[in-house]
């Protein structure tokens, strides 16, 4: 007796008949879809032209690629070469040309690296571009460039309230206010030394750590703010800031409108307690945007100090030593560029 087809074969040739019968249909309405909807086609093809973006294909801190753009060397990526002693440490760019990373360009086997390898030579770290080491330069009698030339510091003493605010930094004196305390304490102090008139080769702004464990903590507390520390500050609130670092950096440009101006940046912090080490890290990076707009370099000293040295809370006036000497190197840098118009705008 012959077996019987199977109950589904039937059902499967008739979904099958059905399928061919539709393909037809199918491809006379997408014929005249294509033919009735030219705006689309010319749509798509829109989309396949390169972006032009609007804003400058090069940033203000490290060259970009430009000929007429110096490399500056604390920029790019690389890591400290700490020596043995103080005046031995130096910032050393990793290689950034193709060839380096090509087979056989550079170690590949664990296992047949140097392990009593001594480290790299002050001849290896010039080649690959470290920056000079202008402080032992100058500690051995050199740098005279650099005679009678100035660079000035502004800190973050009190932040950077808008107002003289009660309930801020209730302990401490006024004046508060960056324009209140440059016209009625640094300038009269400055006068009074004799700078009188003095305008600075080189001009480093900061503003971070009192914002953050003052100002913001004061703020929080006198309106009741409840905050995950995961949060730290909303973006209203780093914008507030970013619009008080901009006209601290007008204020100070109108004083000194020859110097060249630089933004020193963030160091890490211990702890995220209260959502601290967050809210530094937001500060930092809406300095960063103020800088891009107003052709303002960063002195990045703490980026290059990432995990050499312990956290920073209550250590962040160092003694002298490395961590001190790289300062100076970048400090010595950065002067030796300001001194030098062209090549200091050439990058922003």
């Amino acid at each position: 007796m012959p077996s019987r087809p199977p109950p589904f074969r039937p059902l499967a040739l008739l979904c099958a008949f059905c399928l061919l019968a539709a393909l037809p249909l199918l491809y006379i309405q997408w014929s005249s879809l294509t033919t009735s909807l030219p705006p689309l086609a010319s749509h798509l093809r829109l989309l396949t032209q390169p972006i032009q973006f609007s804003w400058h294909a090069y940033s203000s801190g490290g060259g970009g690629g430009r000929e007429e753009c110096p490399t500056d060397p604390f920029s790019l990526p690389g890591m400290l070469h700490w020596g043995s002693g103080p005046n031995q440490t130096r910032w050393v760019p990793f290689p950034i040309s193709s060839e380096a990373y090509e087979p056989g360009a550079g170690p590949e086997k664990l296992d047949e690296l140097d392990r009593s390898w001594p480290g790299l030579t002050e001849e290896e770290m010039d080649d690959l571009g470290a920056p000079e080491p202008l402080m032992r330069q100058l500690a051995e009698g050199g740098g005279q460039w650099a005679e009678g030339r100035s660079v000035l510091f502004v800190g973050d003493r009190y932040g950077l309230p808008d107002e003289e605010y009660t309930w801020h930094a209730s302990s401490e004196s006024p004046p508060k206010t960056p324009h209140r305390r440059i016209s009625e304490l640094f300038l009269p102090h400055m006068a009074a030394d004799g700078l009188e008139g003095f305008t600075p080769d080189l001009l480093v702004v900061n503003s971070l750590y009192w914002d953050s464990d003052h100002l913001f903590d004061k703020y929080f507390q006198e309106f009741g703010i409840k905050r995950p520390k995961e949060e730290g500050l909303s973006f209203q609130e780093v914008r507030y800031h970013q619009q008080q670092s901009s006209a601290l950096l007008r204020l100070l440009r109108a004083l000194y409108p020859g110097a060249r101006t630089m933004y020193r940046s963030r160091h890490l912090r211990a702890s995220n307690d209260r959502g601290l080490m967050l809210r530094v890290a937001q500060l930092d990076q809406g300095w960063r945007a103020v800088c891009e707009m107003e052709g303002v370099r960063v002195f990045d000293w703490g980026g290059r100090l990432e995990g050499y040295t312990e956290f920073y809370d209550g250590k962040q006036h160092f003694a002298p030593g490395p961590v001190t000497w790289l300062f100076g190197d970048m400090m010595l840098f950065y002067l030796r560029e300001a001194m030098d118009e062209e090549r200091w705008w050439a990058c922003l």
